[in-house]
């Protein structure tokens, strides 16, 4: 969700370990791997038993503690919680604290040495029965927003020059963008909405704030240097065209284009394949449709860097 909910966790082990309380972490998605994996398989008609991933972590980090020492060890599960998995932990989370095993072998929970965590997006298909086994801390992705870490990007910056003219453009472009792909608000001081544009895969605003961020990183490398606020500004849009318009559906992709174009204020040029600095290529339906040459310093059509077949 980009709300902060793993760097609270590392920042607990980190400060517990610093005041001599070495804590451990194991961190396993539940939802990557079939249950006979997960939990273990009992072979019907050998009757061997094949450990399971989850049985043999929560076997290891529930061993005892060495007399004299004392320490903190959590199992994260780092995945959606559902029926189909996680019923087999309510013997856990009551006062039993029992892990039952499809071979018979029962594993206690030592707590409060050892305990559970459940990272989760939503709680839409977990049981009352769960639920009602659970302590809730909800971590608000807007919170802390996609701020924090543009903010950081960009005093790592190695060029000041450089560093000055993506502040300005992300002040520019960004907010409104994602406010406009998110949210679908197009307007935000006369209020004006639309549908929030669809996406191929769901992102959150942070994660296409991070995609722009590794987009605008390979671009302007320090080999390059550069410092031309027009130079940066093509490089700019021609990166938020693939990051916030990259996983868009092609309708999606045009209205974003069209937004794009109109917060950019840059002239539309629709009757030449090559368009210069300053300007914007309006022949093709959008930007998804150029490439920015870095030599010729010109938006040129994709087709125009692919060889003809012979």
């Amino acid at each position: 969700t980009g709300g902060g909910k793993t760097v609270c966790l590392t920042t607990m082990a980190r400060a517990q370990t610093s005041l001599n309380l070495p804590t451990k972490m194991h961190i396993i998605n539940p939802k990557a791997i079939p249950i006979s994996e997960l939990y273990g398989e009992l072979d019907p008609t050998t009757r061997d038993w094949t450990d399971g991933l989850l049985s043999n972590i929560f076997r290891e980090m529930n061993k005892p503690v060495p007399e004299g020492r004392d320490e903190r060890r959590y199992i994260v599960y780092d995945g959606d919680v559902d029926a189909v998995w996680v019923e087999n932990m309510n013997s856990v989370m009551d006062d039993n604290k029992l892990l039952t095993l499809p071979n018979g072998e029962r594993i206690r929970l030592n707590f409060p040495t050892c305990s559970m965590i459940f990272e989760v997006y939503d709680l839409q298909y977990a049981s009352p029965a769960t639920i009602s086994r659970c302590g809730m801390v909800y971590v608000d992705p807007k919170d802390i927003g996609w701020q924090p870490f543009l903010w950081k990007w960009l005093e790592e910056r190695p060029n000041a020059a450089e560093q000055a003219v993506l502040r300005d453009l992300t002040e520019h472009f960004l907010e409104t963008c994602i406010d406009y792909v998110v949210e679908g608000i197009e307007d935000k001081a006369s209020m004006t909405l639309v549908e929030p544009l669809r996406q191929v895969v769901p992102m959150s605003n942070l994660a296409l704030v991070q995609q722009l961020c590794t987009m605008l990183a390979s671009q302007l490398t320090e080999e390059r240097a550069i410092t031309d606020k027009p130079l940066i500004e093509a490089i700019f849009i021609l990166c938020l065209t693939w990051s916030l318009g990259g996983a868009l559906v092609q309708p999606a992709r045009v209205q974003f284009d069209t937004f794009l174009k109109k917060r950019a204020g840059l002239p539309l040029v629709d009757r030449a394949d090559e368009v210069g600095l300053g300007q914007l290529p309006h022949k093709l339906p959008t930007l998804h449709d150029y490439l920015f040459d870095f030599e010729e310093r010109k938006w040129r059509p994709w087709a125009t860097a692919v060889p003809e077949y012979a």
